[in-house]
């Protein structure tokens, strides 16, 4: 159950300590150059953590089996990021933009996991996808 559960939490986690400290960026930063910090920092733990992992695949073969999708991943993920600093720059309270995004992005993904990866839904799989909606709604009234 624990494996299950352990790369939630992970993930959870690590949402939420990057919004916070995506929020505490000061205003005088450039976004790309505080990117370009924040990925050169992600660089350099990946490698450390590559060499001390114990791989017996030598780093250059690990990196030449790479495909294009690891690198439309780089570009994805710089735009979450830089969306998540420039609309807290914007004025977008933490609370408010996080579940505004992860709801739309939930019932975006409805399409993609049932078209392209064959998917079946439940009963709460579509209540929870109505809730989403009608919690957008209610976060769109002012």
């Amino acid at each position: 159950m624990w494996r299950f559960y352990f790369p939630l939490v992970i993930t959870v986690a690590a949402i939420v300590v990057a919004q916070y400290l995506q929020k505490m960026v000061p205003r005088q930063v450039h976004p790309l150059a505080a990117l370009m910090v924040i990925y050169g920092i992600a660089f350099f733990v990946s490698l450390v953590g590559y060499l001390v992992s114990g791989s017996r695949i030598p780093l250059w073969t690990a990196l030449s089996e790479v495909s294009w999708v690891t690198y439309a991943m780089g570009v994805v993920i710089l735009g979450l990021e830089s969306g998540s600093l420039l609309a807290y720059r914007s004025g977008w309270r933490v609370a408010t933009y996080a579940m505004v995004v992860n709801a739309s992005s939930a019932l975006l993904l409805l399409p993609l996991g049932l078209l392209v990866f064959r998917e079946k839904l439940n009963t709460a799989n579509w209540a929870g996808a109505l809730l989403c909606l009608a919690g957008l709604v209610l976060l769109a009234r002012k």
